[in-house]
């Protein structure tokens, strides 16, 4: 008997099947477990695209003018279709029903570690539509049905559903490169005939008009139609000499951003000048005679058969 004992002590034979048993539940719930992680990625992923496409067509809007938050509203509404996939409602819904915010921003922290506070935030979306530069959207779905027991990690035992979101933050800044270091102050602010300079630009009549460049004075201050000289770009020098190779260059290499430029004063003569007639295609005394230097693409010359002389620009 004794020995039947210690033979059934000692034998291991179906051991594996009582582990297996032990184990089961676990295996099972970590197979869940890894589902709903994969689940909840692929919404995670598709809600993150779908802010990203919600703010950047918004933010293509935020143009400075007085109309851009109402057409940025109208790019969330119409200009993007987004359907969620893996979420307790799917199919197409509208922004209210699919719980997408947004907000409007004229400015962002100092870092991306820092919250976006009051002072970010255009309040007056009326009257200060103009200032918005930025967009933030949220997307939220209504919920996400978890597989594996939620509430046996949260101890919430109502049910195993939650939330996933995104948060998406957007914004334009336009430039112009390869452009010559010149400014012309707005020739239609005060128009007589209440033209702006946008209604110039897309009236064939007014856009044909020529336009005279009149360099202010020194110590005057700069009125409508008045040209100006602009800092020439880093690694070039902020001299009158390294101002006029960026004027006579045929290929500029400076960039220059709409949020704003910073003028070089006191520039009216000698290499400027010299620069100026070389990128109309006039001798300028000898100066500017390499080949980066050379005329506008647009500039015609005429010849001229009186004393041999050069012709003109025009």
């Amino acid at each position: 008997m004794l020995r039947i004992v210690r033979a059934f002590w000692h034998d291991r034979r179906g051991v594996a099947l009582i582990l297996v048993s032990i184990m089961l539940p676990a295996i099972i719930g970590f197979s869940l477990l890894t589902i709903d992680m994969s689940r909840a990625n692929n919404l995670h992923n598709d809600l993150q695209k779908g802010a990203d496409a919600f703010s950047i067509a918004a933010a293509a809007e935020l143009d400075g003018k007085s109309d851009s938050i109402t057409r940025a509203d109208r790019a969330l509404a119409t200009l993007v279709s987004n359907q969620y996939n893996f979420t307790t409602t799917p199919g197409p819904q509208d922004l209210a029903a699919a719980g997408v915010t947004r907000r409007y921003l004229r400015s962002l922290p100092a870092s991306d570690n820092l919250p976006i506070v009051a002072g970010n935030v255009i309040t007056d979306e009326l009257n200060d539509a103009n200032l918005a530069r930025f967009v933030e959207v949220r997307v939220t779905p209504v919920g996400f049905a978890a597989i594996f027991p939620a509430s046996f990690l949260s101890g919430n035992t109502a049910d195993n559903s939650f939330t996933i979101g995104a948060v998406s933050v957007a914004g334009f800044k336009s430039g112009v490169c390869n452009f010559t270091p010149v400014f012309i102050c707005n020739p239609y602010e005060n128009d007589p005939d209440g033209h702006t300079l946008e209604e110039a630009a897309a009236n064939v009549d007014l856009r044909r008009r020529l336009i005279e460049l009149r360099k202010v004075g020194n110590g005057a201050a700069a009125g409508p139609g008045n040209f100006g000289f602009l800092e020439p770009p880093d690694g070039v020098g902020n001299g009158a000499q390294a101002l006029a190779q960026t004027i006579a260059t045929s290929t500029p290499i400076g960039c220059y951003s709409a949020d704003g430029v910073d003028t070089k004063t006191g520039q009216n003569a000698g290499p400027v000048q010299d620069a100026f007639n070389v990128r109309f295609g006039i001798k300028a005394n000898g100066h500017f005679n390499s080949p980066e230097y050379g005329p506008a693409a647009n500039v015609r010359k005429g010849g001229s058969t009186a004393g041999g002389g050069g012709g003109g620009g025009g």
